[in-house]
């Protein structure tokens, strides 16, 4: 006890890492290479630990989401210097309208995915998202789909089957091909990781 408060008592405190006050490509490519790195040690762990050990299974299952959801919200969400495959419901946002920012298809379903090796890391970390009006988020959710999808090849559905989907755009106000594949999606984001893993 002693020796502890001895250490305490000496201790000085260091002062906290410079502050970042503008994202360069080189801080995406940071973010990226640290949470790829950390995705693929937990999928591993995950997937080398009996079914027994339930909780720690599960704790291993949140720390994959919020590595996951770390991304989507530093590299997507937050992304002002390079345009992402993200869409918008405009209608929302030029009526003032409350936004969520959803995944339209769900991340459990995507890191499910990962961890039965059908989705890759940059797979998941592309996932289609949406800002969208939370009416529209409470549908999905009335409607029991809020972590569930009709079809996970062709995204689209679960807004299609929910709500009118002319409203939403991508980022720069183009119309939507709502038939799009996911396969289809992936490849046009394929710039995008190209940029966070600084090959552009």
């Amino acid at each position: 006890m002693i020796d502890l408060q001895k250490k305490i008592t000496h201790w000085v405190r260091k002062p906290n890492d410079k502050r970042i006050s503008k994202r360069t490509q080189d801080l995406y490519s940071q973010t990226y290479i640290c949470l790829y790195d950390e995705v693929e040690r937990l999928v591993s762990e995950y997937n080398s630990t009996p079914s027994l050990l339930l909780q720690r299974r599960r704790l291993l299952r949140d720390s994959i989401d919020s590595n996951i959801r770390r991304f989507h919200q530093y590299c997507i969400q937050q992304n002002k210097q390079f345009p992402v495959q993200h869409y918008v419901d405009a209608d929302a946002v030029e009526n003032g309208e409350p936004i969520v920012f959803e995944h339209v298809l769900p991340m459990s379903i995507a890191r499910d995915l990962l961890l039965d090796n059908i989705f890759s890391i940059d797979q998941v970390f592309t996932i289609p998202t949406c800002s969208l009006g939370r009416d529209k988020d409470k549908v999905l959710k009335d409607k029991g789909l809020n972590n569930d999808t009709p079809d996970i090849y062709y995204y689209w559905r679960r807004y299609i089957e929910c709500f009118d989907v002319h409203g939403i755009a991508n980022q720069n106000g183009d119309e939507i091909n709502f038939q799009e594949s996911i396969e289809e999606h992936f490849e046009r984001s394929l710039d995008f990781l190209k940029y966070c893993k600084n090959k552009l």
